[in-house]
């Protein structure tokens, strides 16, 4: 897994401990800030809640399912989410399995990231309607950043390629040097 695909900017707080500097010591919250926490390393990692609007309601998915008189898939979740997760822990070219592929989001983040993908779902009603989420068409792809303070996950990345993800895991990762 890399972090480095997901990462988000600094909050205004961050930047201004890391412009004025910041005595190491322990906060009254039981947190043991150390002399680290003052290193720029250019983005942060984002917050274990993942923020993402699911108010998906004209998307191509819903509108071709309703002209071709096709029940669209009760339960469907934004893009943002296998997204998130699709970029954090795979490389373009690997593969990646949903088990339950209701509407087929995954498979279509996985095609639109360069991977290959397996998506499985046992009523074959939801897959009739899947099937209108490919082929994906560069022009009607649109990111969408949420209007509040938390950012997109991955709102630093480029889609450029930061190598492969490690072998061993991320336990050999190189020092930085302290500024």
């Amino acid at each position: 897994m890399s972090n480095k695909r997901i990462l988000v900017p600094y909050s205004n707080s961050m930047q201004g401990l890391l412009k004025n500097g910041y005595k190491a010591k322990l906060r009254p919250s039981g947190h043991d800030i150390s002399e680290k926490f003052s290193i720029d390393n250019g983005a942060a990692i984002p917050p274990n809640l993942i923020a993402i609007a699911n108010t998906e309601s004209n998307s191509s998915y819903l509108r071709q399912c309703k002209q071709n008189n096709i029940k669209p898939h009760p339960a469907r979740f934004p893009a943002e989410l296998p997204e998130y997760f699709i970029r954090m822990l795979t490389d373009k070219g690997n593969r990646v399995f949903d088990p339950f592929a209701g509407s087929c989001v995954t498979g279509e983040v996985a095609e639109r990231l360069g991977r290959k993908w397996i998506c499985s779902e046992v009523k074959e009603q939801y897959l009739d309607g899947a099937l209108y989420r490919f082929p994906i068409q560069p022009q009607n792809l649109q990111k969408k950043f949420p209007s509040y303070s938390l950012s997109h996950p991955a709102a630093l990345w480029n889609g450029t390629s930061q190598g492969t993800l490690s072998k061993e895991g991320g336990q050999n990762r190189p020092r930085k040097n302290k500024r």
